[in-house]
């Protein structure tokens, strides 16, 4: 773990990142985040809750690029 937290702001969906004990920055453009369910040991981390927004994801992946490949 490199320490580097996200948090969204309710208001403004927008997202931020830095530590817990220092002040983050804005992230732009903002990133594709969803939900993810890990697989293993610890499968059945927050199976009992029904995720409606990221900010209630127990673990959220972040999708900083995307580059399409055209046939």
């Amino acid at each position: 773990m490199n320490g580097l937290n996200i948090g969204i702001d309710d208001n403004t969906s927008l997202f931020y990142e830095g530590s817990l004990s220092l002040y983050g920055h804005a992230i732009w453009p903002s990133p594709f985040v969803s939900v993810v369910s890990h697989i293993g040991e610890l499968s059945a981390r927050g199976r009992d809750r029904a995720v409606v927004h990221l900010t209630d994801a127990p673990i959220l992946f972040r999708e900083d690029s995307f580059d399409p490949v055209h046939a």
